[in-house]
């Protein structure tokens, strides 16, 4: 029966003392790859820490105070005749607001 061949290199199984990620984590020079500041403090032995997440992360907060809307203003175009605008918002039947500027002639007679 012919000898099969060696396997590539890759896929050799690799020999003792390689690399492992616990090995890492024990050593005190080993990087720290966490993105954010951890909110728990590091557990000491015989110790179990619970951590939960942050509930504060997800909160709503409220919004800030709005400027008021400018005065309606107005202008006369002749004697009889005035021209106005001024604004408004309205809540639409889908729960949409629509935000408009009104603009009104006045004419009396």
């Amino acid at each position: 029966m012919p000898e099969l061949p060696s396997p590539p290199p890759a896929l050799a199984q690799p020999a003792a003392g390689g690399f492992d990620l616990a090995d890492l984590a024990a050593r005190s020079d080993a990087p720290d790859f966490r993105i954010g500041r951890p909110r728990c403090a590091d557990s000491r032995p015989g110790e179990i820490v619970v951590c939960a997440p942050d509930p504060e992360r997800d909160r709503l907060r409220a919004l800030p105070d709005l400027p008021a809307p400018p005065p309606p203003g107005e202008i006369a175009l002749s004697d009889s005749a005035r021209l106005g605008a001024h604004v408004e918002a309205n809540t639409l039947a889908n729960g949409m607001t629509s935000n408009r500027v009104m603009v009104d002639v006045k004419i009396r007679f």
